[in-house]
């Protein structure tokens, strides 16, 4: 009975770090997705797209190349989120929180 009970409580142990590792890994996506939106404001008026972070708020048309790979990329972070999140609330269910 003994045994068992060290070898729950290193398994405990186990997840909690585990957990904590997935919630500093989740906060550190939220920041960046928040600085990406704040990086990258779309004009629907003009269909332009405004680079906040440049100094002089330079404007590039919307032919440009890279467009549709950050709309990609933010479209795969947003995936990746959604996965870690829901990982995340299964392992709380597994612990019981």
């Amino acid at each position: 009975m003994h045994k068992e009970s060290i070898k729950l409580a290193k398994l405990v142990s186990s997840s909690k770090k585990t957990i904590s590792d997935l919630e500093k890994e989740v906060s550190k996506l939220n920041k960046e997705l928040k600085n990406l939106k704040t990086e990258v404001t779309i004009s629907k008026s003009n269909d332009t797209i405004q680079f906040s972070t440049m100094p002089d708020s330079k404007v590039v048309s919307n032919s440009c190349n890279c467009c549709n790979k950050y709309i990609e990329e933010i479209k795969d972070l947003k995936n990746s989120l959604a996965r870690f999140s829901i990982g995340k609330s299964n392992l709380d269910v597994i612990l019981g929180k």
